[in-house]
């Protein structure tokens, strides 16, 4: 019930409204009924703000956000990139799904999920990865914080013993359980890096990942991991970045250059600035 004083509350999408006299046929006769009845008929529905300060009904909102690439879409009013975790009640501003919950609790406590080959591919299952780190592996412990673990190829060579992995808690995270979503964010005191070739390597000072797993949570079946570059500065190395490049033959490549350093095809290459400022690639 809306308290004295109040503003009342309307979802732009099913028009629910915080108030419960005004759940009126316009919500029953919603094309697709994307009001849900449980919500509709309850007593007080549950309203939920996007970062850009939107406010929709929970169940609208989170029907949008868990269809394609689990838990993550945009805005139905800005577009704006909007994650389910980044909801918060409209009202208290608490957050829907609070992060760092306990592990415990998950379907997927006790469990270890390794990266492994199928045949040409490399990946965790399903999941895309770029192979920067050997022997990639997601530890979820009961009672404890869940856990990177990887061998850095350029502290331990091609080793793959387990007594050569490293692992590094997670700082932030969060799992969805009605879509077996788990989201990650970490960020290394010391970057961690990758040799590329015999001349150059690429440091990486933070980790983001989003996997989404089996309904029975036997496999990672779906989601991304993203590895991010330690940051250089503008004056320092100014062409540093994310680049597309075109060949004479064959499809744009798209590269990343780090401290005027970077590997295309295979290639390690190097950029020098010459008095006026013009690129020589050496």
């Amino acid at each position: 019930m809306v308290e004295e004083g109040e503003e009342t509350i309307s979802c732009p999408v099913c028009w629910v409204s915080s108030d419960p006299s005004e759940h009126n046929e316009a919500t029953a006769t919603t094309p697709g009924d994307l009001s849900s009845s449980a919500e509709s008929s309850s007593q007080q529905v549950i309203f939920a703000k996007t970062p850009c300060n939107h406010v929709y009904c929970r169940t609208c909102i989170e029907r949008i956000l868990l269809p394609d690439v689990a838990t993550m879409g945009t805005c139905p009013m800005c577009r704006t990139a909007v994650s389910i975790f980044d909801l918060r009640h409209a009202t208290t501003e608490k957050a829907l799904y609070p992060s760092n919950s306990d592990v415990s609790s998950w379907p997927i406590a006790n469990n270890v999920y390794k990266q492994f080959s199928i045949g040409r591919r490399r990946g965790l299952q399903s999941l895309e990865t770029d192979d920067i780190f050997h022997n990639t592996s997601f530890c979820f412990n009961q009672g404890h914080v869940p856990k990177l673990q990887y061998i850095n190829k350029e502290d331990a060579g091609e080793a793959s013993d387990v007594d050569d992995l490293q692992s590094v808690d997670f700082q932030r995270y969060h799992f969805h359980p009605q879509s077996m979503t788990f989201h990650g964010k970490l960020d290394f005191a010391t970057p961690l890096s990758r040799p590329c070739g015999d001349s150059m390597c690429y440091s990486y000072s933070s980790f983001n990942c989003l996997l989404q797993f089996s309904s029975d949570g036997q496999y990672i079946r779906d989601g991304y991991i993203h590895w991010g570059y330690e940051p250089t500065t503008p004056d320092e190395y100014p062409l540093d970045g994310k680049w597309r490049v075109n060949w004479d033959s064959g499809e744009p490549i798209e590269i990343y250059v780090q401290k005027h350093c970077f590997n295309c095809v295979g290639i390690n290459y190097e950029i020098t600035l010459d008095d006026k400022h013009r690129p020589r690639f050496e």
